[in-house]
C-alpha cells in the first residue's frame, strides 16, 4: 500500500469534469466511460459488501468489548504487517492521559502534530489495520458506525472514514513513523 503521507483518491487539479472515469491512469470520455459502467458498478457492489462486513465486524468487536467492560480494545486486521522493532517503538513512549483512539499507522490526510518521540496527534488518518479504542469512546464510535456519511448513498460508511471524522472529537494518536501497515495484496475493502 501507500507510503506515509501519500494520498490516494484525491481530486486531481486540471482534470476536466467530463472525464468521468479512469482506467489504468487514463481519463476516459463520457462515451468511453459508458462501456465500463457495468464493470465499475460490479466493483462498487463488491466493495460495498466488504465495507459493510468490515463495519459490522468492527461494531461486533466494540459491542463485545463494552459488554466485557474492557478498559480498551485493539483490533488487528488479518493482513497487518508489524515493523520488526514494534515492541521497542511502543515501549519508547507513554500515551497521553486523554487518548481515546490510538493507531499503529495509517495514511494521514491532514498533517499530524508531533507530541513526542514516535507519537503524533492525528486529525484525519485513514486505515484500520491496527488500532485501539478506549472504553469511554465505545458508544461514540458505535453510534457513528450505524449512520451513513453525510451525502452518502451507502447504508454503512467505510470504517476508516468514520473514524477519521471522529478524530476532531476523540483525542487520537498514532505512532510515527508507522509501526504497522497492510500487507501488499488485493483488498476487497
Amino acid at each position: 500500500h501507500d507510503e506515509p503521507g501519500q494520498q490516494r483518491g484525491r481530486a486531481q487539479p486540471g482534470v476536466d469534469g467530463h472525464q468521468h472515469a479512469c482506467r489504468r491512469g487514463h481519463a476516459l470520455t463520457t462515451l468511453e466511460a459508458e462501456k465500463y459502467r457495468p464493470q465499475v458498478a460490479q466493483k462498487r457492489r463488491q466493495a460495498g459488501k466488504g465495507r459493510r462486513a468490515h463495519a459490522l465486524s468492527t461494531r461486533l468487536i466494540l459491542r463485545q468489548a463494552r459488554q466485557l467492560n474492557a478498559p480498551a480494545v485493539f483490533i488487528f486486521e488479518d493482513d497487518v504487517v508489524l515493523a520488526d522493532d514494534w515492541r521497542e517503538r511502543l515501549a519508547a513512549f507513554t500515551l497521553p492521559e486523554d487518548w481515546g483512539m490510538f493507531a499503529l499507522g495509517g495514511q494521514h490526510h491532514e498533517r499530524p502534530e508531533p507530541v513526542g518521540d514516535g507519537l503524533v496527534r492525528i486529525h484525519a488518518m485513514l486505515d484500520t489495520h491496527a488500532w485501539g479504542l478506549r472504553a469511554e469512546c465505545y458508544d461514540t464510535v458505535l453510534a457513528a458506525l450505524r449512520k451513513p456519511a453525510p451525502g452518502s448513498r451507502e447504508s454503512l460508511p467505510a470504517t476508516d472514514v468514520t473514524l477519521a471524522r471522529l478524530h476532531a472529537d476523540i483525542p487520537s494518536y498514532a505512532t510515527w513513523p508507522n509501526t504497522a501497515w497492510q500487507q501488499e495484496s488485493h483488498s476487497d475493502l
